[in-house]
């Protein structure tokens, strides 16, 4: 499974990245599978080897000044970039399991997302 993210506008830190293989890790953040990814331009992308088929959902976000963790500001609102698959959008929170989630069918099957 390879993972690409675009539109990153800024070069800076690294793209942290979570995989999830059920909608109660999803929710209760017990990841699967986790990458951190390398800026190029306005891109970066990950190969997950030996992922079994299935259903999946990823979050991620751009740790730019590398503290590891999603920077806020006082209302709890992100102050770094991040995003969903399925470019999956939250209203007043992450977005749900069932619109990030996606089959992996395929060996070479490409993920692709755009940060926000």
């Amino acid at each position: 499974m390879t993972v690409q993210i675009n539109n990153i506008k800024s070069d800076k830190g690294v793209i942290m990245l979570a995989l999830f293989n059920s909608e109660k890790d999803y929710n209760e953040a017990n990841l699967y599978k986790a990458a951190q990814l390398k800026i190029h331009e306005d891109t970066a992308d990950y190969v997950f080897e030996n992922i079994p088929y299935g259903e999946y959902a990823i979050k991620y976000y751009q740790d730019e000044n590398g503290n590891g963790k999603l920077d806020t500001n006082m209302f709890g609102m992100p102050t770094e970039s991040f995003g969903f698959s399925n470019n999956a959008t939250g209203n007043f929170g992450p977005a749900s399991y069932n619109d990030a989630k996606f089959i992996f069918s395929e060996d070479k099957q490409l993920i692709e997302m755009n940060i926000n």
